[in-house]
């Protein structure tokens, strides 16, 4: 029996060093952290969307306008207007009565206003407006026919008085020149719209009185006044002179013209051409642009307190 007991000692010291053996393996790969596989590989986060830093703000440069606006006021004379006629034709006594009235070309004084606002570098758009009148007296002949004779008109002529007014509203675009910081040019184009207002005959406005053998006869003219509105162009310039920031004198010419047909019932419409060569001068007033802010400065952080010990 001991020798049994010896014979399988030696397999269960054996048996029991393999189980002691396999439990330190366990434990140890338990407390082994788990290796890694290899890197893994991730796309790269994409930065958050930001909005484009604004551009700043462009600096004035040499010959740039810097005004924010401007507004003119001139005294004005009008000078280049077109002479024009008026026909006329009518039944009378079983023959044609004509007549004709030539207006005369003359200067005419008014007002002028305008002003605008610089929309971008030396580009300004505005407005004005041009008042201008004259007295003009207009010559008028005819052939009447005579009521007892075939082909032996009377010849008629005279002259009455004629009034003309014009209203102009001037859309423009101006560029600025600034020549020095008291000078500026400025030059002027755009389309004008014109309210013309003209004394005209009537039809068969030559009223005819005469007496046997109507060798003879007294006229009597009928007018009227009439309006109508046209369309046109005009361009100019303008010089400036400030004694201060905002405050100055001026001079201006300009250019615009239309015609107006004028309607007559029952007779042919009459062509009134309107505005001409104008010149003026006056006050100039004009508006500099906002300063622009400074920048703001933080103010300093206080001073830390000492401790008194």
């Amino acid at each position: 029996m001991r020798r049994r007991v010896l014979a399988w000692l030696p397999v269960a010291l054996c048996v029991m060093a393999g189980q002691a053996l396999a439990q330190k393996a366990v434990e140890q790969k338990a407390d082994k952290p788990p290796q890694s596989q290899g890197p893994i590989r991730t796309a790269p986060a994409k930065p958050p969307a930001t909005k484009p830093a604004p551009r700043p703000p462009r600096k004035p440069q040499k010959g740039d306008w810097t005004d924010r606006g401007y507004l003119f006021v001139n005294g004005l004379l009008e000078t280049g207007g077109s002479a024009f006629t008026q026909p006329q034709s009518w039944p009378y006594f079983a023959e044609t009565a004509t007549a004709a009235a030539s207006y005369p070309s003359t200067s005419a004084v008014g007002f002028d206003a305008s002003g605008g606002y610089r929309v971008w570098r030396n580009l300004a758009v505005g407005a004005g407006v041009t008042v201008v009148s004259r007295s003009t007296t207009a010559a008028y002949s005819g052939s009447i026919p005579n009521p007892l004779y075939l082909n032996r008109p009377n010849l008629v002529s005279g002259t009455f008085a004629s009034s003309n007014s014009e209203t102009a509203i001037n859309l423009q675009a101006a560029w600025g020149i600034p020549v020095s910081p008291k000078l500026l040019v400025v030059l002027f184009a755009g389309p004008s719209i014109f309210t013309v207002k003209q004394t005209v005959i009537q039809p068969q406005g030559l009223s005819v009185s005469s007496g046997y053998p109507y060798d003879s006869t007294t006229v009597t003219v009928s007018i009227q006044d009439m309006s109508k509105t046209a369309f046109g162009f005009g361009a100019g310039a303008d010089v400036s002179y400030y004694f201060s920031k905002t405050v100055g004198v001026g001079g201006m010419i300009r250019f615009a013209r239309a015609t107006a047909d004028v309607p007559v019932n029952g007779q042919p419409s009459v062509g009134v051409p309107a505005g001409g060569f104008q010149i003026g001068g006056g006050l100039r007033i004009r508006f500099a642009a906002p300063k622009p802010a400074k920048p703001v400065t933080p103010a300093p952080k206080p001073a830390p307190k000492k401790n008194d010990s």
